[in-house]
């Protein structure tokens, strides 16, 4: 009988106790690559397969939220009217990331970001922000796998237009 009570206190002892999350585990740099789908309007509307790399850097505030800054670069092709237009996004934000585990944690980022597009040979730049919220999964101690959603808006000339992405990525951790 007495093992039993020890072994309930323990246990209530052990779930009663909130499990601190591991910021550890999602500090220092990191760098990555990146793959999905972008296009305007929802992220599979005119569909194009994006690709990239990401490099940032992230340090603990406390037991769960990080700040961090962050740049990447993708590529796009897509057709357009019959011509093929290349499409290039780059961009460099702010990121807040939320610990829920060692394992997993949630994240929100924003800040600026330049779009080329070519085609025919010609190149125009513009000039807009994103936002994008995601996770990330910690395989290993080094090693994460990362799901995103991102929204850019790029102000054309005459009107506004946005590109949204829906990314998935794998990455090291420095």
């Amino acid at each position: 009988m007495k093992k039993i009570i020890l072994f309930a206190a323990a246990l209530g002892v052990t779930l009663s106790t909130p499990a601190m999350a591991n910021t550890e585990a999602f500090d220092g740099v990191r760098g990555g690559a990146l793959a999905g789908v972008s296009g305007s309007d929802t992220p599979f509307d005119d569909s194009e397969f994006s690709y990239g790399g990401v490099v940032g850097y992230d340090v603990a505030v406390n037991d769960t939220v990080l700040l961090g800054v962050e740049g990447d670069i993708l590529a796009s092709t897509n057709d357009d009217f019959g011509f093929d237009v290349d499409g290039r996004q780059l961009s460099v934000a702010g990121r807040v990331t939320y610990v829920t585990s060692p394992k997993v944690a949630l994240f929100a980022s924003g800040g600026y970001t330049n779009l080329r597009v070519s085609t025919l040979g010609a190149k125009d730049n513009f000039d807009g922000f994103r936002l994008g919220a995601g996770t990330e999964v910690n395989l290993s101690r080094n090693l994460y796998a990362s799901a995103e959603y991102r929204f850019s808006q790029y102000d054309f000339e005459v009107f506004n237009d946005d590109i949204q992405s829906v990314l998935v990525g794998v990455g090291v951790r420095f």
